[in-house]
């Protein structure tokens, strides 16, 4: 009888556990409801810090200011590593602090906006984001420069980069097709392709098309270059499994070389022959994948 007895005050404890125990637990911010982040308490108990993609299927990341009533103050470190999806980041005015790693190899990463409240940015927090050509940094704290491996690789990439300019105006653009394109003087620059044609037909009036700019594109099978484009970074159709051929407009001039300095200067390439559309997916997918390529 007193086993019994015991057995129900030991399981009424736990249900009263449940009911008050838990829902208390659940006010401190650990994993966000579906479709959105995940955030972990700080240790002073009163902010939080982005700790991940969690449930959040949206292209466009948006780094909120608060969640539930807590300021959002970090991103830690590897927070967004390898999350491919992502295309662009606008990080609010309450983050101070961006982790190690925290965006590292985020291959589809175009834009950054960092807030105007960050004051460091961790060891290759932007590594390997080849795609991401354009910072719009608030911050007064920290200084962005192009072609930089300061601030986590931030501006290593960037074509364009804004230190604390209110009247920055966007470059990108997707056009009909699914191409998206940077737009930098007279230069049109081929950054990512987002539609759903398998064979394509370049644009006419792109003139560049940027490192990884069809990574890990599975779909697409033929490519068309336009007699436009002058120069393509490298690894631009790596890891595109389905493309078979690889057609340039005008194959007389081409060279390679995988050197960056080269390629920026057009200088000192090696002339490779591009009259073959089977050869050139060997080129650009195998042989000579991590080159940069310029058109003299």
């Amino acid at each position: 009888m007193k086993n019994k007895l015991l057995l129900i005050l030991t399981s009424l404890m736990l249900i009263c556990l449940c009911l008050f125990g838990l829902t208390a637990c659940n006010d401190k911010p650990s994993v966000q409801t579906e479709s959105q982040l995940k955030f972990v308490m700080n240790t002073d108990g009163k902010t939080v810090s982005v700790d991940g993609i969690g449930m959040y299927f949206e292209r466009d990341l948006i780094i909120p200011s608060t969640y539930k009533g807590y300021a959002v103050t970090a991103i830690t470190d590897n927070a967004f590593e390898n999350c491919e999806f992502i295309t662009s980041v606008t990080i609010s005015d309450s983050v101070t602090s961006i982790g190690r790693s925290a965006f590292d190899a985020c291959d589809s990463l175009m834009s950054v906006t960092i807030g105007d409240s960050v004051t460091s940015i961790g060891d290759r927090a932007f590594y390997a984001c080849g795609r991401l050509v354009e910072v719009i940094n608030k911050s007064s704290n920290i200084t962005v420069e192009k072609g930089s491996s300061n601030n986590g690789y931030v501006g290593y990439y960037a074509f364009s980069v804004s230190n604390g300019d209110d009247n920055y105006v966007n470059k990108f653009s997707t056009d009909s097709n699914g191409y998206v394109i940077y737009t930098d003087g007279e230069d049109k620059i081929l950054v990512n392709y987002v539609g759903e044609q398998t064979e394509l037909v370049l644009p006419s009036d792109i003139t560049k098309i940027n490192e990884k700019a069809f990574y890990k594109n599975y779909k697409i099978t033929s490519v068309t270059i336009s007699s436009s484009v002058t120069s393509i970074g490298r690894s631009a159709f790596y890891n595109c499994t389905s493309l078979t051929s690889i057609t340039f407009s005008d194959t007389s001039t081409w060279y390679r070389t995988n050197n960056y300095n080269n390629w920026n200067n057009k200088t000192s390439g090696t002339q490779t022959d591009l009259t073959t559309p089977t050869s050139n997916d060997d080129y650009f997918k195998s042989s000579y994948y991590g080159y940069y390529w310029y058109k003299l």
